[in-house]
C-alpha cells in the first residue's frame, strides 16, 4: 500500500477557519423513506392524520436487516405511499408536514455510566437510534461492528485467521481533501463524542484510541482534552497531511497510522 505515501498532493486553495454552527429553517414537509440502507425496509406505526413529534417513532423492524424509523419533524402524517428514496428506487415512505413547533419528544432516562453496561445492550441501542455505516451502501451500524466474543475472520494465503480489534481510529480527515466535514466535525464542542468512543471500545474490544488529525488545520481543544482526561495514556492523537489523496480513506490511513496493510 503505497497509496497514502505517493498519492496525490492537491494545492492548498482554501483557508482553514473556526467555524460556528448555524440554525437552519425548519423544513415545511418531510419525506421518510423506511429503507435507507441495504436490508428490508421498516413497518410504518403511524397513520394517516397522526400527530407526531420529533423523534417519536413511526416505523419499526423486525429484521436485523431492517432499522427503526423516527420522525425529524414535528407535524402531521398527510400520507404513506412508495417514493423514491436515495437511489431512485421506489420504498414505502412516511410524509410529515411540519407544524412549526419543532416539539420533541420526552427523553427516557438512560445509564450515563456507559462503562456500567454490556455491550449486548450498547448494540440494541444503536439499532434502536436507527444508526447505519457511513459508506455509498450503507447498511445497519449495528450489523456492521464486531462483537467483542465474535471478532472477524479473514482468509490469508488459504490460512483462516482470526484477529480482534486492538485500536479504534477517529478519523478527522476527510476522503476528499477539498471537503472539510470530518475536520469540522472533530473541532466542535461535542459532549457525546466522548461517550461515543467509549461504547465502542466495550463493543469491539478495542483498548486504543487514536485520533487521526489534519495537521494543516486550527488544534483540536476537544481532542486534546478526550485525550489528557484518558488516566491510562491509551488515547494518542497523530498529525497528518489532510491534503494527501487519498489518505483520508480507511485502508491507507490503518497502514500510514498502524504500519497494517488490510487483507
Amino acid at each position: 500500500m503505497a497509496l497514502f505515501s505517493k498519492g496525490i498532493k492537491l494545492s492548498k486553495k482554501l483557508t482553514l477557519t473556526r467555524l460556528t454552527l448555524i440554525e437552519t429553517p425548519l423544513p415545511k414537509k418531510v419525506i421518510l423513506p423506511c429503507k435507507q440502507h441495504i436490508g428490508e425496509p421498516s413497518k410504518p406505526s403511524v397513520k394517516v392524520d397522526d400527530k407526531v413529534k420529533v423523534g417519536q417513532l413511526i416505523a419499526t423492524s423486525d429484521k436485523d436487516s431492517s432499522l427503526p424509523l423516527h420522525a425529524s419533524i414535528s407535524g402531521k402524517v398527510v400520507d404513506i405511499k412508495e417514493y423514491p428514496d436515495y437511489k431512485g428506487t421506489t420504498t414505502p415512505s412516511i410524509i410529515i408536514e411540519a407544524d412549526g413547533k419543532d416539539t420533541w419528544i420526552e427523553p427516557q432516562e438512560k445509564e450515563e455510566n456507559i462503562e456500567t453496561l454490556e455491550h449486548s445492550e450498547i448494540l440494541e441501542r444503536i439499532h434502536a437510534a436507527g444508526l447505519i455505516t457511513k459508506v455509498l451502501s450503507p447498511i445497519p451500524l449495528r450489523n456492521d461492528l464486531v462483537p467483542i466474543d465474535q471478532p472477524k475472520t479473514h482468509l490469508i494465503d488459504g490460512k483462516r485467521i482470526t484477529k480482534k480489534i486492538d485500536t479504534l481510529i477517529i478519523n478527522a480527515l476527510d476522503t476528499e481533501p477539498s471537503l472539510g466535514v470530518n475536520r469540522y466535525l472533530a473541532g466542535i464542542d461535542n459532549k457525546e463524542l466522548s461517550y461515543g468512543i467509549a461504547a465502542l471500545k466495550i463493543t469491539t474490544g478495542a483498548q486504543n484510541t487514536l485520533f487521526v488529525v489534519d495537521k494543516g488545520s486550527p488544534p483540536y481543544a476537544q481532542l486534546n482534552e478526550i485525550a489528557q482526561a484518558d488516566e491510562e495514556e491509551t488515547t494518542k492523537t497523530i498529525s497528518l497531511d489532510g491534503r494527501r489523496f487519498p489518505l483520508g480513506l480507511s485502508i491507507p490511513l490503518i497502514k500510514a497510522t498502524l504500519g497494517r496493510e488490510v487483507p
